[in-house]
């Protein structure tokens, strides 16, 4: 049997893929709902601005996975093998920082905490 038999991806989502599906759903549903809870409202215009980006980005993207290559969800859904110890460490750094991005803009859009900074590039460009 050659690499390329070993590595053809079959033609459709196993298990694992499956449940990699719902753990990407999961993780923009928790963002989604955090952002409003923190902005105390539903009328943020920037999380549904979010919210219509990701959502898109995620269907043409697992569109254009599941048609070309399926397998490659399947594996991101299955458990690591043999993780390194710092590539633990890193993802439990991450993990908070990742979530407080969604708290921390919907703070910002109940209590203005950014509203004196302004986003623009004319002053480096002097």
């Amino acid at each position: 049997m050659s690499d390329m038999d070993v590595h053809q991806s079959p033609s459709h989502l196993d298990a694992y893929g499956r449940k990699r599906i719902l753990q990407v759903l999961l993780t923009l549903a928790i963002a989604v709902i955090l952002v409003f809870l923190a902005a105390g409202r539903l009328t943020f215009l920037w999380g549904w601005v979010y919210l219509g980006v990701a959502v898109v980005s995620l269907i043409f993207g697992a569109a254009y996975v599941l048609n070309y290559n399926p397998q490659a969800i399947n594996e991101r859904g299955r458990p690591a093998e043999g993780q390194k110890r710092w590539d633990k460490v890193i993802m439990a750094v991450y993990a908070p920082l990742f979530i407080s991005v969604y708290i921390l803009s919907g703070l910002d859009a109940r209590f203005g905490c950014t509203s004196w900074v302004q986003f623009s590039a004319w002053p480096a460009a002097r």
